[in-house]
C-alpha cells in the first residue's frame, strides 16, 4: 500500500473504500475497496475531499486480498455452490439445491489461511437448503 496523490492515481486500485458524506442526504460509499481508478474519478475524488489515496502497490508474491479470495474460491467450492464475486476479501457461496454440505477436515486442517474459520467448524455435516449461505470454509458439497 503506497499514498499517492489523487491526480496521478489513474489506473490505481484504491485499499479503501471511499465515502461521501452530505448530512441528511447521503452517507456511502462513492468508490469502493479493489476499484480501479479512472480519469472520469478524479473530479469526484477531489470533490469528496480526497487529495492523496492510498492505493494497492503490487509486489511480487502479495496478492490483493480479493486475488486470495479466488485462490481459496477454487479450492472450496463444489459443484453445486455458485460463487459471488469477491468483495472486502470474500467470497460467498450459495447452494444451488437442497442436500448435504460436508466439510473436509484435512483440507481445513492442512490450510493455514483458514484459521479463522477452523474454530467454527464443528460437525462435519450441515443439512443445507438451496440459496442458503456459506463462508469460505474448504468444503465439498454432496447432494
Amino acid at each position: 500500500m503506497k499514498l499517492i496523490k489523487t491526480e496521478e492515481a489513474v489506473g490505481s486500485v484504491l485499499c479503501h473504500d471511499i465515502t461521501q458524506i452530505i448530512p441528511g442526504v447521503v452517507k456511502d460509499a462513492v468508490f469502493r475497496k479493489g476499484h480501479v481508478v479512472t480519469q472520469e474519478d478524479i473530479p469526484v475524488l477531489l470533490s469528496v475531499g480526497k487529495e492523496h489515496l492510498y492505493v494497492w502497490e503490487k509486489q511480487e508474491g502479495m496478492l490483493h486480498e480479493n486475488e486470495a479470495a479466488e485462490v481459496l474460491r477454487r479450492v472450496c467450492q463444489g459443484r453445486f455452490l455458485k460463487a459471488s464475486k469477491p468483495k472486502e476479501g470474500k467470497i460467498e457461496l450459495t447452494a444451488e439445491t437442497d442436500g448435504l454440505l460436508k466439510v473436509d477436515k484435512e483440507k481445513t486442517e492442512r490450510g493455514k489461511w483458514v484459521r479463522t474459520n477452523r474454530d467454527r467448524i464443528t460437525p462435519r455435516e450441515f443439512s443445507c437448503e438451496k440459496r442458503e449461505t456459506r463462508s469460505q470454509e474448504c468444503v465439498s458439497y454432496l447432494s
